[in-house]
């Protein structure tokens, strides 16, 4: 039997960058991603591997009796947890314990329930269950790492108590217990309340609903492509995150210029979509993102798409979408930053949402 060897001496630290330091930020996760292409994901281990228990942070709550999704969940007659496998292969994600504050540390928490959630191998009732920060032994009973498969994740019944102090300490962070984290379904993000897309003349579409009008995705087999890239892509992303555009013609971009214009002052013509245009792209501000004519992503030309994500912090919104990428690698394939116009996913701060563009042909569902 073969297990992981620690590919990464040195797990990166991450940091939540919202101003400058954002080339930094997308350079050190760029570089971790190729990293884990590179060394995990060509591997795979048939043995077990030590976890640390990430459920009951909130609460302390894992016996059962919990209705908070960050509690251990029954699964008929087992339990369900979710652990940050301590392995290489569990450097995908940013780890809990390099954050400071209880938003932040939650929200990072919640992107390891849609990878790594592990189903107890003895039944349980919620008795003998691993509580927040204590170390389980887990192997996988079905999938494979090399095929970037994740599935039959299975915990042992602890059998003396192993503890990880460093995780221990964060539930010991004033306010984790009560702040509105991506485990619940708060309005505000960490960058402050995104704008309610209603003004922007479109409907919104909420990430915890997923049965929008099938119109939004676009017409046709495409359409139904991109529909099939959203519900691959939704199970990573914080649930605080929202979906707030996917396909749209000539005449929603218009409203949209034309909303954004009113927005920030615009006193000219608004009639005359190339004026406002040009007010609301002027720099410094507004300085938006907003192309004039609809053409690639989410104009759909040249069989591409696009979705633009907004409601919680941009660069958790964006690790995200890097965690999807690795999850779902050979199945689907999310454009990574600065790779062309056009061709290029983006963080745009200025419109307070993450711009994920895909080309269909990397849609293989």
């Amino acid at each position: 039997m073969s297990s992981y060897k620690k590919y990464f001496n040195n797990p990166y630290k991450f940091r939540l960058y919202t101003n400058s330091s954002s080339d930094l930020y997308n350079y050190q996760m760029n570089n971790l991603m190729d990293g884990f292409y590179d060394s995990a994901m060509n591997r795979s281990t048939d043995g077990s591997f030590k976890a640390v228990c990430l459920s009951g942070i909130k609460t302390e709550d894992n016996n059962a009796g919990s209705q908070n999704a960050e509690d251990a969940q029954p699964q008929g007659n087992y339990m369900v947890v979710t652990v940050k496998p301590l392995t290489s292969f569990g450097n995908i994600l940013p780890d809990p314990a390099s954050y400071s504050t209880p938003e932040e540390i939650n929200s990072v928490i919640s992107l390891y329930q849609s990878m790594f959630s592990a189903r107890s191998d003895y039944v349980s009732n919620g008795e003998n269950m691993p509580q927040f920060g204590q170390i389980v032994t887990c192997y996988f009973e079905d999938g494979s790492i090399s095929d970037s498969n994740f599935s039959g994740l299975r915990f042992q019944e602890p059998k003396a108590l192993e503890v990880s102090q460093q995780y221990l300490n964060l539930a010991t962070i004033e306010g984790v217990q009560t702040a509105t984290g991506a485990f619940l379904d708060g309005s505000s993000g960490l960058l402050g309340t995104p704008p309610s897309y209603e003004e922007l003349g479109a409907d919104h579409l909420g990430a915890a609903e997923s049965g929008f009008a099938d119109s939004k995705f676009g017409p046709g087999p495409d359409g139904v492509l991109r529909k099939k890239a959203w519900e691959a892509l939704r199970p990573f992303l914080t649930k605080k995150t929202v979906l707030t555009s996917v396909y749209r013609g000539q005449d929603d971009q218009n409203r949209i210029i034309k909303n954004y214009a009113t927005r920030y002052g615009f006193q000219g013509d608004t009639s005359d979509y190339d004026a406002m245009h040009a007010f609301i792209r002027s720099k410094p501000t507004p300085g938006l993102i907003v192309a004039r004519r609809v053409g690639r992503g989410h104009g759909g030309v040249g069989r591409t798409g696009a979705f633009d994500l907004s409601g919680d912090n941009l660069d958790l919104i964006w690790q995200s979408v890097e965690a999807a990428n690795a999850g779902l690698s050979g199945k689907v394939k999310f454009a990574k930053l600065k790779q062309g116009s056009g061709r290029s996913s983006i963080i745009e701060r200025g419109n307070n949402c993450v711009h994920v563009h895909f080309e269909l042909s990397d849609i293989k569902l």
